[in-house]
Parts: C-alpha cells; sequence; structure tokens
C-alpha cells in the first residue's frame, strides 16, 4: 500500500533537491500545487536545482510516494507511537503521580518528537492486531520481549514483561494485591526491576482505558487477552490509578475491572489492585 509524505515549502521559488531510490522500490513523483510542475523520477535518479515557478504565490507541494510503512519508518529514522493522552491532571499531588510521569517521563518534547514518526493503527475491527509490522516484523499489538507472545523465558523473552507496539508502553503482569493504599502502590513502580528495567510506574487513567475492552458484552473483566490473562486475571476488582480525582484529591480513579465503569476510589482503600507500566519506545 503507498504512503504519502507531503513536504510544504513556503514563500520559496527554488528548490534543491537530491532523490537516493536505491533502497525504494517503485517511483517518487515531485510536483507542486497547481501542478505546473509534474515529474516522476525511478530508482537512482538525481534531481538538482527544481524551479518550482517564479509567479508561485502559494505553498507548493512535494509529494514523495513510497510502497511501505517500513520505507516511511526508514526516512523517520524509526516509528512513533500512539502514546495514550496526558489526563489533564493540574498538579503532582506526590512523586511517580499522573502528572509527575506525564511531566518527568513523557514531557512535550518527547511527544514531540514522537508525533514527527509514522505511527502505526489497528487493523480493521480488531484490538489486538496491527496494520503494520512492528518493531519485531509482526502485526501483534501485544508481544514480550522477543516478539512472540510467551513472556516466560521463551527465547530470551523477559518473564511476565509485555510490550504494547500501539501505544509504545511495556508492562509487567504480576498483579498487586491487597494490603497497599494508593501512596504505597506509587511507590511500587519505581521500586521494581523486571529485566534490567527499573522505570516503572503506576498507569493513569488513560493509559488503563488504552488497553481494556469497554466492550458491553464483556461480563466479568476488560482484560480478557493475552498478556493480561498470562497470570490469571483477577476479575471483579478495581484497576487503580496515578491519577487524583479532581474534586477530592483524598481519592483517585480507577476502572472497575468487573464491567468497565469508571469509579473514584479512596486512596486509603487497601482491597484493589493494580499492575504497573513504563515507557518501553
Amino acid at each position: 500500500m503507498a504512503n504519502d509524505i507531503e513536504v510544504i515549502f513556503s514563500g520559496q521559488e527554488a528548490i534543491d533537491v537530491t532523490v537516493d531510490l536505491s533502497t525504494i522500490s517503485g517511483s517518487l513523483r515531485i510536483f507542486n500545487s497547481d501542478e505546473s510542475f509534474d515529474q516522476t523520477i525511478t530508482e537512482d535518479t538525481e534531481l538538482s536545482d527544481i524551479v518550482v515557478g517564479d509567479s508561485l504565490t502559494s505553498p507548493s507541494n512535494i509529494n514523495v510516494a513510497v510502497d511501505t510503512f517500513a520505507k516511511l519508518v526508514d526516512v523517520a529514522g524509526g516509528i512513533g507511537y500512539n502514546y495514550p493522552l496526558f489526563s489533564g491532571q493540574e498538579q503532582i499531588y506526590r512523586t511517580w503521580d499522573d502528572k509527575y510521569v506525564e511531566d518527568n517521563v513523557f514531557t512535550a518534547a518527547v511527544r514531540l518528537a514522537n508525533g514527527l514518526k509514522p505511527r502505526n493503527w489497528l487493523a480493521a475491527g480488531s484490538f489486538d492486531t496491527l496494520i503494520n509490522n512492528n518493531a519485531f516484523g509482526n502485526t501483534l499489538r501485544f508481544t514480550d520481549s522477543v516478539g512472540a507472545q510467551n513472556a516466560d523465558g521463551t527465547g530470551g523473552s523477559i518473564v511476565d514483561y509485555a510490550i504494547d507496539h500501539l501505544t509504545g508502553l511495556g508492562y509487567y503482569l504480576v498483579f498487586t494485591g491487597s494490603g497497599n493504599d494508593w501512596n504505597a502502590r506509587i511507590d511500587g513502580g519505581p521500586l521494581l526491576s523486571v529485566g534490567g528495567f527499573s522505570d516503572f510506574f503506576l498507569p493513569s487513567m488513560p493509559q488503563i482505558v488504552s488497553i481494556s475492552r469497554l466492550d458491553s458484552t464483556l461480563t466479568n473483566t476488560s482484560l480478557t487477552y493475552w498478556p493480561f490473562t498470562k497470570n490469571g486475571n483477577p476479575a471483579q476488582t478495581f484497576w487503580i490509578s496515578s491519577t487524583t480525582l479532581r474534586s477530592n484529591s483524598a481519592s483517585g480513579l480507577s476502572l472497575v475491572n468487573l464491567n468497565g465503569v469508571f469509579s473514584s476510589v479512596a486512596k486509603s482503600l487497601t482491597t484493589a489492585k493494580n499492575f504497573y507500566c513504563r515507557k518501553h519506545y
């Protein structure tokens, strides 16, 4: 499937272009907005001093047609990921909560650089199959650390660790149970060391939602697929997030795993469960 890259040059009458198509099959078409200049270039053609037009009054377009998502990735220097949106939490209530992670892990600069790269998306009608290949060369949304779906040490995979190739997040697949309040759960992330990674955090509400099947036909859990079923998925519980309820800072937001309903729970609650994630890409 062809993909188009559009580069808009504003206020320029002459553009120097050198094109090397030795690694791209097919052809390259360069044209301006009114198509007064229109040229198709084949493999290994070099152009220079392309004059767009002396009377051009509006920006010109250079459209590059390439054959695959992989070629776009090569041009951009990597795959971009659909990082879950920031919740909008307005203040940091403590280290490693929702806004702290946004300000110190994702950051505006990280999101901007990621946004300049081609991003994958889900195949039509699927929640766990991608349109294009992931970094391991397959279309699995969720894989272990070596691109399969084991996470048990097979092939050198990190035990109990999975990657979401849609959002770029990595997940530790061991659920933390009762006995910890919200603050203890926040503290638990940075204390983890899994497969050489030690930058885990309690996911925010949008991060939890990004992996949850909120389908009304599901009757007992919102995480009914691999990798979250690897170690048994506890139903009828809250998934605690790092996001604080705006109207009451003593409460946090959670997702009810039983039916996908959003809820607020007291930060002092010790009977819920949680899992941890990190920015893998």
